[in-house]
């Protein structure tokens, strides 16, 4: 089986969403029901093949993942977890070119792609690669307008420039 997982996983890429999506669950499945070193092994030639799909393939197929990814922790936490813990153990084992693409595009998939329910669910998983992506609408890391202009009428940065009486 691992000497074809990296064709059929990346062939995935050509199904529209839904498709794809049912495609990887099932691929996925399979993948976790191997014992450690055959799983290593599948795992490592479908992330190989994964991340040599140009840009504009890889980023709808890393959602599709992402969001498998989410099914099966809310069927089986632990397994997902198993299958996050794996393609932990292949990508330290792989070059830092691959490791950081995989990084930025997860990162990205997770900030313009995904829900926040589906970020929530991801950080129980990997949460080093999605740490720094707000995990509810409202956390967008920005001031207030008027905390900025604070009460002097000055940015809250030019402390100088505030009325003695706002200080």
């Amino acid at each position: 089986m691992a000497t074809d997982d990296g064709r059929v996983w990346s062939d995935l890429a050509g199904l529209d969403q839904a498709a794809r999506e049912r495609g990887m669950h099932e691929h996925l499945i399979s993948v976790l029901a191997l014992e450690e070193a055959p799983r290593l092994e599948a795992l490592r030639d479908m992330i190989t093949a994964e991340y040599a799909l140009d840009d504009a393939a890889l980023r709808p197929f890393t959602i599709s993942r992402l969001r498998t990814w989410v099914a099966i922790a809310q069927e089986d936490v632990e397994r997902a977890r198993l299958l996050a813990r794996g393609y932990d153990t292949v990508f330290d084992a792989l070059g830092a070119e691959m490791a950081m693409r995989r990084a930025r595009i997860v990162q990205t998939v997770a900030k313009s792609d995904l829900a926040p329910g589906e970020v929530t669910a991801l950080f129980e998983l990997i949460p080093s690669l999605v740490r720094h992506v707000p995990r509810s609408a409202g956390s967008d890391f920005t001031r207030p307008a008027a905390a900025a202009a604070g009460a002097g009428g000055a940015p809250w940065w030019k402390f100088w420039q505030r009325s003695p009486a706002a200080n």
